[in-house]
């Protein structure tokens, strides 16, 4: 099973549903300045944490992988165009 590197930048809404909702993420947790948040993870999927960020797009900022960012950037462009 491949597992693949995800790097985000969260706001403080966004720490606050990750950890409420999964609160073993805080592991992968660490503080970046006085309210944000690096999360840093590898993940089998990006399924679900593709859903996390696109639900809370302007709250979180995709810091890598580079996977992770085309992903992202390839359901970004299909909802903008409304192929979901």
């Amino acid at each position: 099973e491949e597992l693949l590197p995800v790097e985000l930048r969260l706001d403080r809404l966004a720490y606050s549903l990750l950890t409420e909702e999964y609160p073993r993420s805080a592991a992968h947790i660490t503080p970046d300045g006085d309210r944000h948040w690096l999360l840093s993870l590898d993940v089998c999927s990006y399924m679900g944490i593709g859903r996390f960020v696109l639900g809370l797009f302007e709250n979180v900022e995709v810091l890598g992988g580079e996977g992770f960012r085309t992903y992202i950037e390839g359901k970004r462009r299909r909802m903008a165009a409304g192929d979901g």
